[in-house]
């Protein structure tokens, strides 16, 4: 309408500039303005039309939906993103909204191509009871019972059908519910043991009547073990020497000699430029990852890097009061938080065999590792760190109703002990040292430790989030 607007306005300035020109015309040329003036008017009257013929959009997509409600106090409703799958004819949330939420009625919004173009009908169909009909694009609809919608283009022929579904948690999402996988899956009596993965493979090293053993077991299932010949190893090598890092894993040798394996049997000997004091694993980098390791240079021990220990890069010296043994470790790899890449360390032993009760944090800084410690009002000896679900978590040696207790932080400066609904399962007892794991499937696993009794449990368990049962 505003592009008619201006073609009048200019053709009725143009018949202005004809008239005046005309009047200084002579009689010889009247009649030829006459037939022009007759065309441009016939022509304008043609523009002023209401029956003039227009090109309708075709494109019955919808580009955008939103949902809001007045009952929605939290507003959790209208900050719903919904993805819009135009090939599927799916429109869905992707992040559920909150356990149990309900609302009766909501005002939708649904976005055409352009706001030129909107739909010329909207056919959307309810369930329980079952119910179709026309909506007027004013009236609020209940979401929770709308199915599909069919959306027709401005060209009035057009159609897009979409399924619809609002995504709900069905069950509390932040429930962490835990099962007992296997009992005594070792052969033999064990004295000493750590659990870690290799790619898609849980290996456990123990010692059993002074000898290192291992088994192995596909990280999919947990419950089938099987026996493995250690190879390689120097004798008196214990599982807390060992650690999984690069492709595969490395160990210390009591003579600080550096150990490889890509498969968790067969070991071979890493000729290395300095005496290695600890190995904290994979530290997250913005442009990949390294080893991060503790070198002794000479008599003072330095923070180094490398990619194998074939060659290795000496940073700055450690502080007096970081762990160096018996240390529990987690990477922390937000992918939400660019600079949320770290290595939380929590325990273990100093240099001068003294106890560590904070947990520190490690980033690469330039060329030097920044070393955040954190004092906690609860012990770490025994503790178990592990990174899940973009949080810290930290399985204490503290005891509560018979059971560890469990803590959690977002960044590991302020921790906070867990709800009761996530809490261990009440056969789950209490126990330190034990080897924790989080995998690809959001699970939590929890193998051995040292029970009360100091007793080595020879068992598995594994949990998850209810909300990230379905990723």
């Amino acid at each position: 309408m505003r592009l008619k607007r201006k073609i009048f306005l200019l053709l009725h300035n143009l018949n202005a500039v004809i008239y005046i020109f005309l009047k200084q015309m002579t009689s010889t040329y009247l009649s030829w303005a006459s037939v022009i003036i007759g065309g441009i008017l016939l022509f304008s009257s043609c523009l002023n039309s209401n029956n003039a013929n227009i090109d309708k959009s075709s494109d019955a997509q919808v580009y955008a939906l939103a949902l809001s409600s007045n009952a929605d106090s939290t507003g959790v409703l209208s900050a719903a993103e919904f993805t819009i799958d135009q090939v599927g004819k799916k429109i869905f949330n992707r992040d559920s909204l909150s356990y149990l939420f309900a609302v009766d009625s909501a005002k939708l919004t649904l976005s055409a191509s352009s706001t030129y173009s909107p739909f010329s009908q909207i056919i959307l169909t309810l369930k329980n009871p079952d119910s179709t009909y026309s909506w007027n694009g004013k009236d609020s609809i209940p979401p929770l019972r709308l199915s599909s919608i069919i959306t027709t283009a401005q060209d009035g022929i057009t159609t897009k059908p979409y399924d619809f579904k609002l995504n709900i948690y069905q069950q509390d999402p932040n429930i962490l519910t835990w099962t007992k996988v296997t009992d005594n899956y070792l052969a033999s009596s064990v004295s000493a043991q750590k659990t870690l993965a290799i790619g898609n493979t849980f290996f456990t090293y123990y010692v059993s009547g002074g000898t290192l053993k291992g088994a192995s077991t596909d990280a999919s299932g947990g419950k089938n073990w099987t026996e493995i010949d250690i190879v390689g190893l120097p004798a008196g090598t214990t599982p807390a020497m060992i650690t999984a890092a690069g492709k595969g894993a490395y160990a210390l040798g009591t003579d600080q000699t550096v150990y490889f394996t890509p498969n968790g049997a067969t070991w071979t000997s890493v000729t290395t430029s300095y005496p290695v004091k600890a190995i904290y694993g994979d530290l997250p980098l913005t442009t990949g990852k390294t080893i991060l390791t503790v070198i002794d240079d000479e008599g003072t021990l330095k923070f180094a890097e490398t990619e194998n220990f074939a060659a290795i890069q000496v940073l700055n010296t450690i502080k007096s009061a970081f762990p160096v043994s018996a240390f529990s470790t987690a990477q922390v790899n937000n992918p939400t938080v660019f600079s949320a890449k770290y290595i939380a360390v929590s325990g273990g032993l100093r240099s001068d065999n003294t106890a560590n009760n904070a947990n520190w944090l490690l980033q690469r800084k330039g060329e030097t590792i920044e070393a955040i410690a954190t004092e906690t009002s609860f012990s770490q000896q025994g503790s178990s760190i592990f990174f899940y679900d973009n949080k810290l978590y930290l399985m204490s040696s503290e005891k509560e109703n018979g059971q560890n207790i469990l803590y959690n932080s977002n960044y590991g400066l302020n921790w906070t002990k867990v709800g009761k609904n996530q809490t261990f399962d009440p056969e789950f007892t209490y126990r330190t040292q034990a080897s924790v794991i989080t995998d690809a499937e959001n699970y939590i696993w929890i193998f051995g430790g040292v029970s009360d009794a100091s007793q080595q449990l020879v068992e598995v368990w594994r949990g998850r989030l209810n909300k990230l049962a379905g990723e």
